[in-house]
C-alpha cells in the first residue's frame, strides 16, 4: 500500500547524495516514522564508532 507522508526531511550523504526519510508529523498514532528510528538513542551511540579507530587519533 502507497501512502502519501506529509513531512519528509532529507540527510545528506557525499555517496548517494540526498536522502529522504519520513518524519513524525502525517503519520498515524500506531506507526513509528524513520526519524524516530535515527533518533533513538541505541542508534545514535553508533555516531561516535569510528571503523579505524587509531587512524581517526591520527588524522581527526
Amino acid at each position: 500500500m502507497v501512502r502519501d507522508f506529509t513531512s519528509e526531511s532529507l540527510s545528506h550523504d557525499p555517496i548517494h547524495g540526498y536522502i529522504p526519510f519520513t518524519s513524525r508529523s502525517g503519520l498515524p498514532s500506531d506507526e513509528v516514522s524513520e526519524q524516530e528510528l535515527i533518533d533513538h538513542p541505541w542508534v545514535q551511540r553508533m555516531r561516535h564508532i569510528h571503523q579505524l579507530q587509531t587512524a581517526w587519533w591520527v588524522f581527526p
